[in-house]
């Protein structure tokens, strides 16, 4: 969406990429960031994180975050 291109916008040297998957019948995106500069890196997983957040509670209403990370 736009908000996680603004984000890839203000971290240029990072790569964010998302990728759709289906896990246990369950369909949902991989979201993989790449970079030389780890705390450029943290920063933008940060925000990355958020922004999950954030639309996972307007989809759901969770506030706990649930993942598929493994």
């Amino acid at each position: 969406g736009t908000e996680l291109a603004e984000i890839q916008n203000q971290h240029p040297d990072i790569d964010i990429g998302s990728y759709p998957l289906i896990k246990d019948g369950k369909l949902g995106t991989s979201i993989v960031l790449r970079g030389l500069d780890m705390a450029e890196i943290d920063v933008a997983t940060e925000k990355v994180t958020g922004l999950i957040s954030k639309v996972g509670e307007m989809f759901s209403g969770n506030t706990h975050g649930e993942s598929m990370v493994d």
